[in-house]
């Protein structure tokens, strides 16, 4: 348990970046339920090369699984869900410069509504490859990608 407790706020410290570096998890707003900004967003993903491995609406797993839990959950929160989408050449390119890189792989993206609004959550790949100039190139051009997506996504 220590473990996971352990890479879990390595995770956290990590995401949160430095004062000189762009965030690294963003947020787009979208001024819709979750479900219909999951479609949104996963047709221009899949535009985008990337396939739509899963869409989990957690929610009501935690609701069913655990009742406990789901009572901590903010009444506010409608909707969370898990957007699990990969890219094939971004696995080729972080096999060819950093295959431990491939980690990064799938990426989530998570949907959470409040009060009819969802805002989607990336955590940037290039961000958390700070060792490797050429990996963090392939991991720069997957976080172009995903964002161009959410905001093409935002327009539809």
């Amino acid at each position: 348990m220590w473990k996971k407790r352990f890479l879990l706020s390595a995770l956290a410290g990590l995401a949160m970046g430095t004062a000189n570096a762009a965030p690294a998890i963003i947020g787009t707003s979208f001024a819709m339920p979750a479900d219909i900004a999951a479609v949104k967003i996963s047709q221009q993903l899949t535009a985008r090369h990337f396939k739509v491995v899963d869409n989990l609406n957690v929610l009501p797993r935690i609701h069913k699984g655990n009742p406990q839990l789901a009572a901590r959950i903010p009444p506010d929160i409608q909707a969370e869900r898990l957007l699990v989408v990969c890219q094939s050449s971004s696995i080729v390119g972080y096999l060819r410069t950093d295959p431990a890189a491939t980690s990064l792989c799938p990426i989530t993206l998570s949907l959470v509504q409040i009060n009819g609004k969802t805002t989607a959550y990336y955590l940037q790949r290039s961000a958390l490859l700070t060792d490797n100039a050429a990996a963090r190139a392939v991991g720069q051009k997957a976080d172009e990608s995903v964002l161009d997506a959410l905001h093409a996504a935002q327009k539809q």
